[in-house]
């Protein structure tokens, strides 16, 4: 019998949205227990697989992206000498309330230089990590080793460690993971959902958005 995980308990306040997004992120650190691991990379990858299992289970919204997008570009500002004022008022700007405003701001310099150049690079980070779990798992499948795609939820590791996690499966010194998120469970649906997603953006391009611009346009 499989063992229970005991969920976090998530305030009466959270929607839907957060609720999942909490309980994703738990899921993956419970994976993570037995195979600690305190380097910077393994950390980073722990966290986006839940930002991109958001996407994937088409759980994120709007202005989450577009907050997320933000905060990248407040860090190069504060990259670029922008002060903790300058970033502030720069969110303000963008239409958000003073709270959020402080709140990213201080996301951003914390640890860092208040008067700029030396940001707390984070959400950078994270947005990298998005990227670079994506495109594992779409040449995972192109390359067809979809069989390693699961072994990024054995714990806390990189990219470049999945194979060698996978490979040591057999003598037994890797167990397979326990807890996989349900798209992971069963990649076919994945598979196709990422091979017609790249196909659809590779798919008219200026031409067919020209034609429909036309088309709203009336």
């Amino acid at each position: 019998m499989a063992p229970q995980v005991e969920l976090p308990r998530i305030p009466e306040c959270a929607d839907e949205t957060d609720i999942l997004r909490e309980q994703l992120e738990y899921l993956i650190e419970h994976s993570a227990r037995n195979a600690q691991c305190g380097c910077s990379e393994c950390r980073r990858y722990q966290k986006v697989r839940a930002a991109l299992l958001e996407i994937f289970t088409f759980r994120t919204y709007p202005r989450r992206a577009r907050r997320l997008n933000d905060r990248i570009l407040a860090v190069d500002k504060a990259e670029d000498g922008a002060s903790f004022l300058d970033v502030f008022e720069w969110f303000r700007t963008e239409g958000y309330d003073e709270s959020e405003c402080f709140n990213n701001t201080r996301r951003i310099f914390r640890g860092g230089v208040l008067s700029g150049g030396a940001p707390f690079t984070k959400d950078a980070c994270y947005c990298k990590g998005i990227v670079l779990n994506y495109a594992f798992i779409r040449s995972a499948i192109q390359h067809a080793r979809v069989d390693l795609i699961p072994y990024l939820f054995v714990g806390k590791v990189a990219q470049e460690d999945v194979p060698i996690l996978a490979n040591r499966v057999s003598d037994g010194v890797v167990k397979p993971p326990k807890y996989l998120p349900p798209m992971f469970r069963d990649l076919n649906g994945l598979a196709i959902w990422m091979a017609y997603s790249t196909f659809f953006s590779q798919l008219g391009g200026d031409a067919i958005a020209d034609h429909y611009a036309k088309l709203f346009s009336q």
